[in-house]
């Protein structure tokens, strides 16, 4: 059998591409989004402060009801068991804070092949009610970000009132590793995580973004 999921999301208000440098020192392609307001006076992004978490979240608006949220990750190390459990816990609780003026973040062009041989051996049931055992699994995950939006894959085979009043301030800046959630409103869980490290800090090029 075969799944693959595919979320192609466009920033409520794009943004524009700049380098942006990482505390390794390094310069990498990068975007900038502005806070601003839309026509109903609501923010195309917040921030929050979880008490579970040490740093900063800022949370995307897209062109419809899904949002993006990233944070430096700091020194955590995260298992992919742990990866989605994180994520929804330090956005739960998450406190609204008004430090930042917009944010801006690396381009990413990431493709990974998480090791899903732990899944080999279990036993399953087609839809005949036939036993079939999983002998062969593979899983890719891929993240594509830009100033524009981004496109998030997965494939498997075998969440105050404002006034529209622009105060400059600082933009909050992801220079380190970071967490990318997707959260579709109505799911209990995220249908998107990923840990963002600096290999995979990239220029995608053309985002297919629909």
């Amino acid at each position: 059998f075969a799944a693959v999921m595919r979320i192609a999301v466009r920033w409520l208000f794009a943004g524009t591409a700049m380098p942006i440098q990482g505390v390794d020192g390094h310069l990498y392609p990068g975007a900038r989004i502005e806070s601003e307001y839309d026509d109903r006076c609501r923010p195309n992004m917040s921030f929050f402060h979880s008490p579970r978490h040490d740093q900063p979240i800022v949370t995307l608006r897209t062109k419809f009801a899904d949002v993006v949220h990233l944070t430096k990750l700091g020194s955590r190390q995260l298992d992919a068991f742990d990866l989605m459990a994180y994520a929804r816990d330090i956005l739960i609780g998450a406190e609204r804070i008004h430090n930042y003026g917009g944010v801006r973040f690396p381009m990413v062009d990431l493709d990974v092949r998480p090791d899903v041989g732990y899944l080999l051996g279990l036993w399953t049931r087609t839809r005949d009610e036939q036993r079939s055992e999983l002998v062969q699994a593979v899983q890719q995950c891929k993240l594509q970000m830009n100033h524009l939006g981004a496109v998030a894959t997965d494939a498997f085979a075998a969440a105050a009132t404002l006034e529209c009043v622009m105060v400059p301030k600082p933009d909050m800046e992801i220079d380190d590793d970071f967490l990318f959630v997707l959260e579709r409103p109505g799911l209990q869980q995220p249908v998107f995580v990923a840990v963002v490290r600096p290999d995979s800090w990239k220029d995608p090029g053309e985002l297919n973004l629909g």
